[in-house]
């Protein structure tokens, strides 16, 4: 039987974020709770600055267009998965990145253009057996 799980959006608390959840389809993964990237500033700011991040949290980042994205990690404190996302919505690359360290910090590449990625804890989409291929139910902007 087909596993999917169905989450409604939250209101959000703050008048500068928006907070939603992610889901993976097709297999049973817990929900993440996530903050939402929409405009430039937001995308610009990320998970900057953060000394940490609950298991089931995250950022999604919304583009206008799908194309090759390019994520660094210049004052990101946290080790990342970034799980790139195709307009169709299925996840089409992910990378485990690090915290940069010095100059120039390495970029996080899709391989396939995407038009949302998605940011969670390093290893959590491992843990939860999230792949290439498959199916993601997003928030709306």
């Amino acid at each position: 039987m087909r596993k999917e799980v169905i989450l409604m959006a939250l209101i959000a608390l703050s008048a500068c974020t928006t907070t939603s959840y992610v889901t993976i389809l097709n297999q049973y993964v817990p929900g993440v709770e996530v903050e939402l990237a929409i405009t430039s500033d937001e995308r610009a700011q990320g998970l900057m600055n953060r000394t940490e991040l609950d298991w089931n949290k995250g950022m999604v980042f919304f583009f206008e267009d799908e194309d090759l994205r390019h994520f660094w990690m210049k004052n990101t404190l946290i080790p990342l998965d970034i799980i790139f996302i195709n307009a169709d919505r299925e996840i089409v690359t992910i990378r485990q990145a690090t915290p940069c360290e010095e100059d120039p910090c390495p970029l996080y590449s899709s391989t396939e253009p995407a038009m949302y990625v998605l940011e969670v804890n390093q290893g959590w989409a491992e843990a939860n057996h999230v792949a290439v291929g498959q199916k993601v139910e997003l928030p709306r902007p």
